[in-house]
């Protein structure tokens, strides 16, 4: 996809659905939208590190969108609303951030989680098991003594990108 076809995706679906930031307006005072309603929570964690936050709501919604409108196969995921706030945050063009999103996301290993793939995670889970027992046994070993099951962190780790797991500053 090229920024021309990018422009001409968001014009369809902005006339489709009646997509602007009047539009946003509404559907923030209605707070009836579940992904209007997890841009907002994500944008209080970014108000600081973005530069005209308000704007880049209308750019959120409509990456994400855009998103699912190309890959519908790809269940909706908050942690994408985050990963584009970040993308975002790095870079204001709207283009750059989705065509960066879209081929993050869609990559082999990353599309396993947001497809919500079980066999293909309990691979990479397995497979981070494994590592863990070989390269840290003592802290493998503590796991599972606590009968805690790797799975529990690593699909957020993997989901993020590790991008919760370190302060926001750091990530930028």
């Amino acid at each position: 996809i090229n920024n021309v076809d990018f422009e001409e995706l968001i014009n369809e679906y902005e006339k489709e659905h009646n997509i602007n930031q009047e539009f946003l307006d509404i559907d923030i005072a209605s707070n009836n939208n579940l992904i209007i309603n997890d841009i907002l929570e994500i944008k209080e964690v970014f108000s600081t590190l973005i530069d005209n936050i308000n704007e880049s709501l209308l750019k959120v919604y409509r990456i994400i969108c855009i998103f699912y409108r190309m890959r519908p196969d790809v269940g909706y995921n908050k942690n994408l609303i985050m990963l584009i706030y970040i993308f975002l945050s790095v870079c204001q063009d709207e283009f750059k951030c989705f065509k960066n999103i879209f081929n993050l996301i869609c990559s082999t290993n990353t599309l396993q989680f947001y497809r919500k793939n079980e066999e293909q995670i309990n691979i990479r889970v397995k497979f981070f098991d494994d590592l863990l027992k070989e390269r840290l046994p003592k802290i493998s070993e503590h796991f599972r003594n606590l009968d805690i099951s790797t799975e529990l962190f690593l699909v957020s780790w993997f989901e993020n990108l590790y991008t919760n797991t370190f302060d926001f500053t750091l990530i930028i």
